[in-house]
C-alpha cells in the first residue's frame, strides 16, 4: 500500500491520463464483449475481440515505459547521484513499472477471458 501512495505522490497529469485512458477503455469492453459474445453467430468477432481486449495491458505498458524513460533521463541529467542512491532509484522505477503494468493486465484480463468464452461457445466456421 505504500508503494501505491508513493506511486499516485509522483505521479504527472500523462501518468494519470494514462492510467485514466486504461481503465476508461476497460470498463468499455467488458460490457462490449459481453454483447458481443451474445449477438455473434461465429468466431470471427471472437478474434477481433481478443486483439482489442489486450488495448488496456499495451496502453499500460506504452505509460509505463513512458514513466521509467522520463526518470532515466532525470537520472541522466544529473550525474551528481550517487551510485547507491540511483541504484535505489532503478529499484522504484521497477516498482512503478510494475504498478502501471498490473494495471492494465486487470483491464485487459475480463475481456480476455470473456472473449477466450466466446471462442469455446462459437461454432467453427465450416
Amino acid at each position: 500500500m505504500q508503494n501505491l501512495g508513493q506511486f499516485i505522490k509522483s505521479s504527472t497529469a500523462i501518468d494519470f491520463a494514462f492510467i485514466f485512458l486504461v481503465l476508461f477503455i476497460a470498463f468499455v469492453l467488458i460490457p462490449a464483449a459481453i454483447v458481443m459474445v451474445i449477438k455473434a453467430r461465429r468466431r470471427k468477432p471472437m478474434y477481433l475481440l481478443l486483439g482489442i481486449s489486450l488495448l488496456p495491458l499495451v496502453l499500460a505498458l506504452l505509460g509505463a515505459s513512458w514513466r521509467i524513460y522520463r526518470q532515466e533521463r532525470l537520472l541522466d541529467d544529473y550525474p551528481e547521484v550517487l551510485a547507491d542512491a540511483a541504484s535505489t532509484y532503478r529499484q522504484e522505477f521497477r516498482r512503478e513499472f510494475l504498478i502501471m503494468s498490473t494495471i492494465g493486465l486487470a483491464g485487459t484480463a475480463i475481456p480476455f477471458l470473456i472473449g477466450v468464452l466466446g471462442l469455446v461457445m462459437k461454432k467453427s466456421e465450416r
